[in-house]
């Protein structure tokens, strides 16, 4: 399927219906970084769930869904972002729909600027991937617990 193939919808988050959703991706994938192999378990579930509870009730915290149009159940990714900041927290796109567009319409509906440096906070294995994918965006990583 090519990347005009997939039908994506962009819709806004919905705390009762994504929420698990996007805690059990986060916690899962962003565990396999590098920062975290030295980490037990116990200390980085328990902290790392604390700390995204604190960035998504951030009020300039913003996490917008891509789904199917037909079932906006079946989630295909997320973003998570910063628009203050022109920062993206956290991406995720469902393994089956990553290479058909997915993320770069998610950037679009954020409406980030684009022609300014957009911040990423969390390093994985997919970040790099999508960095070196999209070479006419600058991204730049500044960890999350740092201030800019």
């Amino acid at each position: 399927m090519s990347e005009d193939k997939l039908k994506v919808l962009i819709r806004d988050f919905d705390v009762d219906a994504d929420l698990n959703f996007v805690y059990n991706s986060f916690l899962k994938s962003f565990r396999g970084a590098l920062i975290n192999k030295k980490i037990s378990n116990t200390v980085y579930f328990k902290n790392e769930q604390k700390i995204l509870t604190e960035h998504i009730q951030n009020p300039e915290a913003k996490i917008i869904i891509a789904c199917n149009p037909d079932d906006e159940t079946q989630i295909y990714g997320y973003l998570i972002y910063n628009f203050t900041e022109n920062s993206i927290w956290w991406a995720y796109i469902k393994e089956a729909f990553r290479r058909f567009g997915v993320f770069k319409k998610l950037l679009i509906e954020s409406k980030l600027d684009v022609t300014k440096p957009i911040i990423y906070r969390h390093d994985s294995f997919g970040w790099t991937q999508v960095v070196n994918a999209i070479k006419d965006l600058n991204f730049v990583y500044i960890p999350f617990y740092y201030t800019i």
